[in-house]
């Protein structure tokens, strides 16, 4: 399939949304949506260097909060999203994040980059690395995110 520069487009703002998905909270603690949006070979090399597969990803998000020892509460803003198709049914996307507390510090800025495979008529993320890098200055919210 050749995909137009809108398909790409759509594709890039499909695959933005799910990756924020994950962002959220309410998904982060929900078994049933996570085993949605990660692949069943899912894997990822943390900002720690820590490695995970998805028994492990799972584990670690399905805990309670003060069990795997996370910070205040805090939302994640994501930023200069980039997609790449690597085949018809694979894609990459890069971007940065960092998370911003309730007070306004922002911290943990972090480059990311996901594989997202399409298969059973879903995408669903496959691979997922962050690199701990240099602060760098949020921009505005996209309305449409």
């Amino acid at each position: 399939m050749v995909r137009t520069e809108a398909s790409t487009a759509a594709l890039l703002q499909e695959l933005r949304k799910l990756e924020q998905c994950l962002h959220e909270p309410a998904v982060r603690c929900d078994e049933l949506r996570l085993r949605q949006l990660l692949h069943p070979q899912f894997q990822e090399i943390g900002r720690s260097g820590r490695f995970y597969d998805r028994p492990a990803m799972l584990a670690l998000l399905l805990q309670p909060d003060e069990a795997r020892g996370a910070a205040p509460a805090f939302r994640i803003a994501a930023q200069d999203f980039q997609l790449r198709l690597l085949a018809p049914s694979l894609a990459q996307l890069i971007y940065r994040s960092a998370h911003v507390h309730a007070t306004g510090e922002v911290h943990r800025h972090t480059l990311r980059s996901s594989l997202w495979q399409h298969d059973d008529g879903a995408w669903r993320m496959l691979f997922h690395q962050g690199t701990a890098t240099d602060p760098y200055a949020l921009t505005a919210p996209d309305p449409d995110s």
